[in-house]
């Protein structure tokens, strides 16, 4: 199974602020034990994003 966010943008956990910029994509990989004798494995597709404030101490986040 592949996943990945449908939000245009994300939202800083620091200040709540909300940030478009893209800084970086990468892909985690899940693992859970066998559904019918077949392995299951899930890919998520995860954005970095930069935090639009400037005076946030937290810089990038993830979705």
């Amino acid at each position: 199974m592949r996943a990945r966010g449908q939000n245009s943008d994300g939202c800083c956990p620091s200040c709540g602020g909300r940030s478009a910029r893209v800084h970086d994509r990468y892909r985690r990989q899940l693992q859970d034990v066998p559904l019918a004798c077949r392995r299951v494995q899930i890919v998520l597709e995860v954005r970095r994003f930069v935090c639009a404030n400037s005076e946030c101490p937290q810089r990038t986040f993830t979705e």
